[in-house]
Order: C-alpha cells, then sequence, then structure tokens
C-alpha cells in the first residue's frame, strides 16, 4: 500500500523542537510500528518498506510530506484480523 502524511513544511529555524511536526518522523512511527507488530507475530507476518521519500528534501526544512510504501505479508489470515499495528 502507498502512504502519503502530510504535514507543515517549515525552515528549521521557525518552528521549537517541541511544537515542531514532521512528516519524516511521523513516517518513521508508522514504520517501526509496522515492524513491531511483524515481531509480535513470531515470524508470521513480514513487514516492508521498500521506498521513501520526503519534501521538499531540503536539510534544512522540516519535511511537509513524507511518501512511502508499506508492504505486510502474512502466512495466514488470523494474524491479519486481530493484529493492531498501534502496538
Amino acid at each position: 500500500m502507498r502512504e502519503v502524511l502530510r504535514l507543515d513544511e517549515l525552515h528549521l529555524a521557525q518552528q521549537p523542537a517541541g511544537q515542531r511536526r514532521d512528516a519524516l518522523a511521523g513516517a518513521a512511527e508508522i514504520v517501526l510500528a509496522a515492524e513491531r507488530t511483524a515481531r509480535y507475530t513470531d515470524g508470521a507476518l513480514v513487514a516492508t518498506v521498500g521506498r521513501a521519500t520526503v519534501e521538499p528534501n531540503a536539510p534544512n526544512v522540516i519535511p511537509g510530506v513524507a511518501r512511502f510504501t508499506i508492504e505486510l505479508r502474512d502466512l495466514g489470515i488470523r494474524h491479519l484480523v486481530y493484529t493492531d499495528i498501534s502496538r
């Protein structure tokens, strides 16, 4: 599945660290949640992020957009039905 996370793009100096809404950091949280979920199933579920891009992709700008693909594969349907990715 393709996911797009859109938040506010800002120059680094415009926002204190505690108030930033960084699309890349948000995407990283989603990726880590998928990885934790896959590990919770003891190998029955595989989670893969094959591609990730951010915009504006500048060194001193907080990313406003993160696009990524995430694929979840399961060896049995019961894990997909009962797995909660928010763990």
